[in-house]
């Protein structure tokens, strides 16, 4: 186990001195950002037109549901961009010989560098809770539902990471 723990935290630091890093923090956050504020934007207009209008007007549960749908569709684009790197450096770099030749089997490297993989999109996901930290400190949305949303997002990004 320390073996695979060794490569994880061989990754992660390697990973997050890279310029890589950055642009997918950038990439996910810009585009997780543009959601909320679309979303938001339309929340506030649609509740607007109902106090106008008489109807009933979505509340945030809703904007959370529609926010955490689309996060899957983000994932789905900066996930392969991540998977596809991993064995890949250590094959440019000639790394992959000194793997091999450790006393280590090959199912220990891959599970060093699943977890390794996963810890960063879970440091992406953790640096995306700032979105409903907002909705929680301007409104009053049902914590459970974000923290289950978040518990769903972990397990289909362990998901989608395993078959990269």
């Amino acid at each position: 186990m320390s073996a695979v723990l060794a490569i994880a935290r061989r990754d992660i630091a390697g990973y997050l001195a890279s310029p890589k890093a950055a642009a997918v923090f950038f990439f996910f956050l810009l585009i997780m950002g543009l959601f909320f504020y679309s979303f938001t934007a339309t929340l506030m207009d649609l509740q607007q037109r109902a106090a106008m209008g008489g109807g009933e007007a979505p509340g945030l549960e809703q904007l959370l549901r529609v926010l955490f749908q689309n996060v899957n569709f983000v994932l789905m684009l900066v996930i392969p961009g991540i998977t596809m790197s991993v064995l890949a450096e250590e094959k440019k770099s000639h790394a992959i010989r000194l793997l091999n030749s450790a006393p280590i089997s090959s199912l220990q490297i891959v599970l060093g560098k699943f977890l390794a993989v996963f810890g960063i999109m879970s440091i992406v996901l953790l640096c995306s809770a700032v979105y409903p930290f907002y909705t929680v400190l301007y409104g009053n949305p049902d914590v459970g539902v974000i923290l289950t949303s978040y518990l769903g997002l972990i397990l289909l990004t362990s998901s989608q990471l395993a078959f990269g």
